[in-house]
This record gives C-alpha cells, structure tokens and sequence, in this order.
C-alpha cells in the first residue's frame, strides 16, 4: 500500500473500531441502586487536626420521598419566587421568573425540589436532643422576609430569611440560643440538595452526542474552584480546608451558600436514592464544632444565591464567587471578550449580530499577526520542491539533510516556525472566545432570526453546520500548504467534514462565531493573495486590485 493511503486507512480503520465498541461489543452500564450514604470518609487536605471529627452520617434528614411538609412561605420580588417550608427551614422551591426551561410547555427554571432540603441546617454530634428537620413555626413575614423560630428544651433557633429586592440573592442568619444551665456542643452543617435532572436533551448518535447539561456539586476550596461531575459524586466524602462557599450548578444556573464573617472548615458530598424520585446529590457547609455557653447564643449569616452565571452578579457577592462561571486561567482574555459582547449587544439588541461583529473585530484585531502567518506559510510552500530535492540527495544522510535544509532556510530567510508561532499568540484569544459563547447565560433563550429562537441550542435545520463545511473547504483550498506530504494534504481535506458534523452538536451561538471566522479567514486569505490592504478597502482601491 502506498504511503499516501496509509493514513487514511488507519483513521478510517480507527473509527470502525470504535463503532463497533460502541454498538456491539461494550456492556451496558450496570445500574446503580440507590442507597443511603454510609459513614464519612474523612480525606486529611490540610494540616493534622485541622478539621473537627465529624460523626458519622447517616440517612439524610431530608430528601425521602415520605418527608412531611410544614407551612409554606412565598417570598418574591421581580426575579424570582422562593418557597421556603416551615419544616426545617428549607427552600422547597425556587424558580427564576425570567429563565424558562425546555420543551412543550416550558416551565420557569428551578433550582429546588420538594425533597432537595436546600438551606437545612442540620445539628451534627449534638450533645443535647434537636429534631431534624427543625420544626419551626412562622414568627413573622413578608412579601420578601420570613422569621422562623423554633424552642426547645434547652435551646431556641432562630431563622431569618430576607429576599434582596430586584437580585436573586438572599440574606439569611442563623441564631442558636443555649437555654439549658450547661454548655452545649454541636457541628452547624449547612445543605444544597438537587437532583441532577438535564437543562436539555443530548442530541447525536453513538459517542457522537452533545455534553449533558447536569447539575452537579460545586464549592471553592482554598480559593479555588471544584467542580465535582455528576458522573464522579461519591457515594459521601468530606474534603477539609478552607471552604468559602458551596452549592450546585449546571451550564447557565447556580445556587450557593456563602458564609459571611468565617470559612467553613470542610466540604462534605455525595449521593443518595429517593425511590421514583431518580438520584439525588448534596454538598454540605461543615463548620467547626461551637460551644455555647449557657444563656449565649451562637449566631452566623449567609449570603445565598441562586439565578443565572452571570459576571455582575456573582461579583456582588464575594468570596471568589464569579469563578463559577468556569473560565479558568483565560479569565483575562475572556472578561474583556464578556465585556465586548455586551458591548455590541447593547448597539444592536441582538446576540447573534453581536456575535457576528465581536467575530469581525477579534479577527480584525488580529489581522497584522495573520498576515505574518500567511505570508510564513507561502515562503515554506515555495521551497517545498527544493527541500524535495535536498531528501531525494541526501535521504540517507539525517545529519547532513537537517543541516542542509537550515541553510536553505537562512539562504531565502524563512522561518519554519513563522507559520506556528503567530497562530499560538492567537489561541488564548479563540480559546477565550469559545468559552465565553459556551458559557454565556445571556445566549441563554436568546433569539437570532427568523426560525432561529435560541443561540443556546443546537441548529435545527442543520443550516450553519452546512455552510461551515462549504466555508471551511474553500478555506483548505485557498489556504497555503507547507507540507507536501499527500497523507497529510488528503487529512487536511476531511478537516471540513470533520468540523461539520461537530458542529452538529453545539449551540447556534458557537457554531456562528466558528462560520463568520472562517468566512473572515477566507477573505484574509483572497486578500493576501491579491496584494490588498485594509487602507485599499476604505479607499474604495481594492476594485481596482479585484
């Protein structure tokens, strides 16, 4: 067989072994039998001793299907609509006026569920005897407050809950009283309960398919960011350090609980079974233990969040929480590009026009750069038959072939890396691109034209995936080869194909950044091939070069 078929051969041998995986020979996933969580695995992160020994924890006080229910309260304003039960204290539901889910009739998205337990506090390794949940009876409320108390016989709890008007976050504190004549001893932990239900259906065939859209536990440890896929919840682990805040979200949406004045001292999550209801996951606020005195009281305030990943409103609340949006180390590129994006859609009222102009000015941006490229890429392709001769001379030679080809270099002063290196300046700009459109709440829903009704989903009618497979081979055509390995060229052509069916499966928001950057590229390119300058364009001279 020749070597230009090699490759070929091998990609296409590769993919119908994969096919085959996936159709025939893998095993089902075995199932998993929901289960109540067995004691806590302690996992040492810090110093020794550092983290307060957590009694073991056993079935979880809430999220069964048989909980009982209390006396509910609405609590409202322009964003959103909160339920909070009686019964423990619990945000039951929580839906987001402005954001709807998919499907048929679609509902407004929600961040709770009757059985999730979010904002339960439970009362771990108490010495003295404590209900859970806390049946706490309605003191006082309000359109956008609620007091809830609860007395016992040695302590009284106090729970206030005030909606922020006009944002999705709450104010709450929490008030433990010692009543009794000794000093009682207990570890607060706090919960954020959901089932991890998808946002939207995968779309694709085989292992072809869109990534799920999962909820799934999410904190921030010692400044940092961990987000735990649903796929690796464990069964329950608790992980020590400095804990400012934990929660769940999914691709667009985020609930969170963030102390105020104190870091948690641990971060507790896993999983359990709710029969007929599918599985659940939690992360849990751990404090250190508190000892209260008698006749004193231990108070602590949260600030609670739960809406949209939205930049602006994630900074309001601190504590490194704008990190959840998960753009990672390309956040100094990708602020600006957010920033960018809003920018124009302020202009033009419109998220894909905006897409379309931010894809025309990054690319504009980043003309001189291409323009080196390009031209690195011509002076490589136009000595390719002399560096064929230079192989066919001296094949046998390695170490006199690589010192003649650098000589050949120097002699017409080409780079063999001027076509590489300005293309890598570029990549934490389209990586930084990429993430924000794929991240982005505000494509969220958001209309283009016409039949196209969300920027967020995939395209329907498979326009865009098309036409950047028409683009990107004019683009393989036009662009200038510096390699003249036919293995090589044949691959280079399937890049189109390959792309296409790719884009098959992201959103239209993404998928039209990706076509207007191409589209641009080829211009670039018939451009550069015809000697034209930007000035020639705005000096109408470029008819004349045409």
């Amino acid at each position: 067989m020749k070597n230009e078929y090699r490759g070929l051969a091998a990609a296409g041998l590769s993919v119908g072994v994969l096919i085959l995986w996936y159709t025939v020979i893998a095993p089902p996933p075995k199932p998993q039998t929901p289960a109540a969580p067995p004691a806590t695995q302690q996992i040492q992160d810090g110093e020794a001793g550092s983290v307060p020994s957590l009694p073991a924890a056993t079935a979880p006080a809430v999220g069964i299907s048989s909980r009982k229910e209390g006396e509910t309260v609405l609590l409202s304003n322009d964003l959103v609509t909160i339920g909070i039960d009686s019964l423990g204290g619990v945000a039951k539901s929580w839906e987001l006026k402005k954001f709807s889910g998919n499907g048929e009739t679609p509902k407004p998205v929600t961040l709770a569920e009757v059985q999730g337990g979010i904002l339960d506090m439970e009362l771990r390794g108490a010495n003295f005897e404590a209900p859970s949940p806390i049946p706490f009876r309605v003191a006082n409320r309000s359109q956008n407050s609620v007091h809830l108390v609860y007395n016992g016989k040695n302590i009284s709890v106090h729970k206030k809950i005030v909606l922020d008007p006009n944002t999705y976050q709450l104010r709450m504190e929490m008030e433990l009283q010692n009543r009794s004549k000794s000093t009682v001893t207990f570890v607060p932990v706090l919960n954020w309960g959901k089932i991890p239900y998808e946002e939207s259906p995968q779309r694709g065939i085989l292992f072809f398919k869109s990534p799920p859209d999962k909820w799934h536990p999410i904190y921030s440890k010692d400044g940092s960011l961990k987000a735990v896929p649903y796929e690796e919840v464990p069964q329950t682990e608790t992980v020590s350090g400095k804990i400012g805040w934990i929660g769940a979200q999914s691709r667009y949406f985020i609930g969170a609980i963030v102390p105020v004045g104190r870091e948690a001292a641990a971060v507790e999550t896993g999983q359990y079974g709710t029969a007929g209801q599918g599985d659940f996951f939690f992360t849990k606020l751990v404090f250190s233990a508190v000892q209260v005195l008698p006749g004193d009281q231990w108070i602590q305030k949260f600030n609670v969040y739960g809406g949209p990943k939205e930049l602006k409103n994630l900074q309001a609340i601190g504590s490194n929480f704008e990190k959840a949006i998960g753009y990672g180390w390309i956040t100094v590129v990708a602020v600006p590009i957010l920033f960018l994006l809003q920018f124009f859609y302020k202009i033009v009222h419109n998220y894909g026009v905006a897409i379309i102009l931010l894809t025309i000015f990054v690319k504009l941006l980043l003309n001189p750069i291409n323009k080196k490229s390009l031209k690195s890429m011509k002076a490589m392709q136009e000595l390719q038959p002399k560096i064929k001769e230079l192989r066919a001379k001296y094949g046998k030679d390695q170490q006199r072939l690589n010192m003649e080809t650098m000589q050949l270099f120097k002699a017409h002063k080409v780079n063999p890396m001027g076509g590489c290196l300005p293309m890598l300046l570029q990549f934490p700009i389209y990586i930084a691109l990429y993430q924000v459109l794929w991240n982005s709440v505000e494509l969220y829903h958001a209309p283009f034209f016409w039949f196209y009704k969300d920027l967020s989903s995939p395209d329907p009618y498979f326009i865009v995936p098309a036409l950047l497979g028409v683009a990107m081979f004019f683009q393989t055509k036009m662009m200038p080869n510096p390699s003249a390995d036919p293995t090589q060229q044949k691959i280079m052509m399937l890049m189109p194909l390959m792309f296409c069916g790719l884009m098959v499966f992201l959103p239209i928001g993404l998928g039209l950044y990706i076509l207007v950057n191409t589209i641009m590229t080829i211009l670039q390119q018939w451009m550069y091939n015809k000697g034209i300058r930007m000035r020639d364009i705005v000096t109408l001279r470029v008819l004349n070069k045409a």
